[in-house]
Order: C-alpha cells, then sequence, then structure tokens
C-alpha cells in the first residue's frame, strides 16, 4: 500500500465512520479504529495535526452539515 493509498483508505474510513452517525447508527469500534487510522498517519509523517483536524472538519461539514466543536477534536498528540 502506498502512502497515498492510505490516506485514501484513512479518508474512505472517516466518511464511512460519518455516515453510520449520520444514519443514527453510530459503530464505535469502527470510531476508534479510524482515529487509530489518523494518528498512525500522523505518526507516519504523512500528515499533521492540521491537515488531520481540516479533514475530520471537512468531512463532518460535508456529512452531518455542522461545523465541527473545538472540543470534540481527537486527541492527536
Amino acid at each position: 500500500m502506498t502512502n497515498n493509498e492510505f490516506l485514501d483508505y484513512c479518508k474512505s474510513e472517516l466518511t464511512n465512520s460519518l455516515h453510520n452517525t449520520k444514519l443514527r447508527k453510530p459503530d464505535d469500534k469502527q470510531k476508534y479504529r479510524t482515529e487509530g487510522l489518523l494518528h498512525a498517519a500522523r505518526l507516519m509523517g504523512l500528515m499533521s495535526v492540521q491537515q488531520v483536524s481540516h479533514m475530520i472538519a471537512t468531512q463532518h461539514q460535508a456529512f452531518l452539515g455542522k461545523v465541527w466543536s473545538n472540543d470534540k477534536r481527537v486527541r492527536l498528540h
């Protein structure tokens, strides 16, 4: 798997997690797995904390129609 394929996979998992939340069928296992993938992307140097935050905010806005709240950010440090 290339770096870009990994990042695409991370985005896909985030999208799936938010889609399930929108359908009122949240899956905590999927949510935590997605957080782990994003954390791994940061640790591998593929994304910065700001890039991860931007990806989450963008997908959150697209799927849930809400601005992502600062108090609900994933802890990445």
